[in-house]
């Protein structure tokens, strides 16, 4: 498992500015089912740190560390194979188990059910809450396209291609609240409920790619300066980060004002990690 930084930011002009970044740090790391939870964003919201480190402790366990590399969580394996998350003092967080059906369960410190994942006679994924109620089931319809229900059956939205190849999202009155497509110029296009464009994802004459919004308006870029490095612009040509190489291969990164964020390098365990400026 390689290890990530995660950045947590409470303004949202700063998420949107920084999306591009985090879906660039992110885009190739494989994370277990105990990193992807949204119980543990929940765990890490209480901490007062905003910078954190995944990498691999001697024991190949996975240790949460924040910027004083203060370890504040592990993710291990238990004597029984099971997938643990630790918090700062050694006591267990949440647990993902499973159990003698061979479905999946998800438990809080105490040993408590959270959630369960099941299957049922159709194959249907099935999601139940703490009190075994059902919540959610994903399933194939008849046409092969994903449906989602809530625990009444209702359907919630369905995934499938359009006649023309295009994927769209509909909701549970079968009406298209998202489409995804693709212009004769090879633009990628993201359209609303009433076809409105929401997002356009092209290349500009010199190969960047340009994300714009629905009114056409550049809102980033991504492109290669002069010197090999990866550069993110915002919509007013604005560079808000830029990724480049030390001389020992590390990756360096840069804010808008070359002020340096931190360095992403490979430890003598083969770990990546991210050390912050």
């Amino acid at each position: 498992m390689k290890n990530v930084v995660l950045k947590l930011f409470s303004h949202k002009w700063r998420m949107v500015k920084t999306a591009a970044v985090m879906l660039l740090c992110l885009s190739n790391v494989g994370l277990t089912f105990a990193q992807e939870t949204l119980l543990l964003s929940s765990f890490l919201k209480d901490k007062k740190s905003k910078n954190y480190t995944y990498r691999k402790d001697i024991f190949g366990n996975t240790e949460i560390v924040d910027e004083r590399l203060q370890t504040i969580g592990k993710i291990k394996k238990n004597i029984f194979g099971d997938d643990v998350l630790e918090d700062e003092r050694g006591q267990t967080v949440l647990k993902l188990r499973k159990d003698i059906f061979g479905n999946t369960i998800l438990e809080d410190g105490r040993g408590q059910q959270v959630a369960k994942y099941s299957k049922d006679i159709f194959g249907n994924t099935i999601v139940e809450s703490s009190a075994n109620n059902v919540v959610r089931k994903h399933r194939k319809d008849i046409f092969g396209n994903d449906v989602v229900e809530d625990g009444k059956g209702n359907t919630i939205a369905t995934f499938k291609t359009d006649i023309f190849g295009n994927k769209v999202v509909e909701d549970g009155k079968g009406e298209v609240v998202t489409k995804f497509r693709t212009d004769i110029f090879g633009n990628e296009i993201i359209e609303g409920r009433n076809g409105e464009v929401k997002l356009v994802r092209k290349k500009d004459i010199f190969g960047n790619f340009i994300v714009e919004d629905g009114n056409r308006n550049v809102i980033g870029k991504y492109k290669t300066d002069i010197f090999g490095n990866e550069v993110v612009e915002d919509g007013s040509g604005n560079v808000i980060r830029r990724y480049k190489k030390d001389f020992s291969g590390n990756q360096i990164v840069e804010d808008g004002n070359g002020n340096k964020i931190g360095t992403y390098k490979v430890d003598s365990s083969g770990n990546k990690i991210f050390e912050a400026n």
